[in-house]
C-alpha cells in the first residue's frame, strides 16, 4: 500500500464524516472505491464498527496501515468529535511526505546518470587501451559494491525500523549527515507542529500531546531531543521555554511557538510552523539536488584527469624504452 492511496483514504473519509455521513456508511462506501488492501481492510473495519465498536477499536485491528501515532489520533478525535479535522491533517501530513520524496527521488535521477557516466568514461578509455576484459572487470568492480550498498541502504529504510536498536543507528546517521541531516531535522519539526496541533486541537492536554508529537518526528535523535522538555513541562514551565531550553529547534520556530503561546493562538502558529518547515525542507532538497552533481562532476573530472596522466606516463615509458632499445 502506497502512502498516496493511505492519504486519499483518509481524506475521502474526512471529506464524507465533515458531510455528515455515519462512520459505517463512510467505510461502506470507502470499501467500494478504494483499492483491493484499503477496500478490504475498510469493510472489516465497518463490520467492526457495526458491531458496537469504536473506529479506534477498529483501526488498532490493522497495524500495518495505522501507526501507533495514528491511533492516538483517532482516539483523541473521537473524544473531542473533531474526527473529519483530524483525518483532514493526517492526509495532509501523508501527501507532505509523499510529495517530499517524490522530490527527492526526482533531483536524484540526473545524479546516478552521472555517477554512472564517471564510472564508464574511465572504463571505456580503459577499453580502447587494453581489451575489454579489464574495462568491464573495472566497470563490474565499481558498479556491483555500489549496487550492494544501495540495496542494503533501501531494505535498511524499508524494513529496519522494525527493529529499534538498527532504527536508533540510521536515525542518527540520517541526522548528523552533512545536507541530508538538514532535510531530516526540518521534515521532523514539521511532523511535530503538525500533530501537536492535532492533538492540540483536539482537546488533548500539553503534557499528553508532547511525547506523541515528538514521536511523530519520524527520527530518534531529534525525538529524544525535544523530549528533553517533558521534565520542565512537568514542573509547570512555560511551554515555550521548556522548548527553548531542547535546542532541537530554530530560533524562529522558538520564536513562532512563543509568540503563539502568549497570543493565544498556539494552534494556528504550529500550522505555521508546518507550513514553513515544509517549505524549508523543499528547498533543501533542491539545494541537494545541486550540491550532489557538483561533488559528482568533481570525482568524474579527478578521474579522468587520473586516467589521463595514466596514460601519458605508459605512452612517456614507452618511447623511452623505444629509444633506449634502438641505441
Amino acid at each position: 500500500m502506497s502512502s498516496e492511496s493511505y492519504s486519499h483514504f483518509l481524506r475521502q473519509m474526512a471529506t464524507m464524516i465533515e458531510a455528515g455521513l455515519p462512520l459505517s456508511r463512510c467505510l461502506t462506501v470507502l470499501s467500494k472505491q478504494s483499492g483491493r488492501a484499503l477496500g478490504r481492510m475498510a469493510d472489516q473495519m465497518r463490520i467492526r464498527i457495526d458491531q458496537g465498536a469504536t473506529l479506534t477499536e477498529a483501526a488498532q485491528e490493522h497495524p500495518g496501515v495505522f501507526s501507533p501515532l495514528d491511533i492516538n489520533l483517532l482516539r483523541a478525535a473521537e473524544v473531542s468529535g473533531d474526527l473529519g479535522q483530524v483525518l483532514l491533517k493526517m492526509a495532509e501530513t501523508q501527501e507532505n511526505l509523499s510529495r517530499l520524496k517524490k522530490q527527492f527521488v526526482s533531483k536524484m535521477i540526473y545524479p546516478v546518470i552521472l555517477l554512472h557516466a564517471g564510472i564508464l568514461i574511465p572504463a571505456g578509455v580503459t577499453w580502447f587501451q587494453r581489451g575489454g576484459g579489464p574495462a568491464l572487470a573495472q566497470v563490474l568492480g565499481v558498479l556491483m559494491p555500489l549496487y550492494l550498498v544501495v540495496g542494503l541502504a533501501l531494505a535498511a529504510y524499508r524494513w529496519g525500523g522494525r527493529l529499534s536498536g538498527f532504527r536508533i543507528v540510521l536515525d542518527t546517521l540520517f541526522y548528523y549527515t552533512p545536507f541530508l541531516g538538514g532535510v531530516v531535522k526540518k521534515v521532523g519539526v514539521a511532523r511535530f507542529a503538525r500533530t501537536f496541533e492535532a492533538l492540540n486541537g483536539a482537546g488533548v492536554s500539553v503534557l499528553q500531546a508532547f511525547p506523541l508529537a515528538a514521536e511523530a518526528t519520524g527520527n530518534h535523535v531529534l525525538e529524544q531531543r525535544i523530549k528533553q522538555a517533558e521534565p520542565a513541562l512537568s514542573a509547570g514551565q512555560d511551554l515555550a521555554l521548556a522548548i527553548i531550553g531542547t535546542g532541537a529547534f530554530s530560533p524562529m520556530v522558538n520564536n513562532m511557538i512563543a509568540t503563539g503561546v502568549e497570543s493565544g493562538k498556539l494552534d494556528a502558529m504550529l500550522a505555521k510552523v508546518s507550513e514553513t518547515t515544509e517549505f524549508d525542507a523543499r528547498v533543501s532538497v533542491d539545494r541537494l539536488g545541486k550540491v550532489i552533481p557538483g561533488l559528482i562532476y568533481a570525482a568524474i573530472v579527478f578521474l579522468i584527469v587520473r586516467q589521463i596522466f595514466q596514460m601519458a606516463g605508459q605512452y612517456s615509458g614507452a618511447i623511452d624504452g623505444a629509444i633506449k632499445g634502438r641505441f
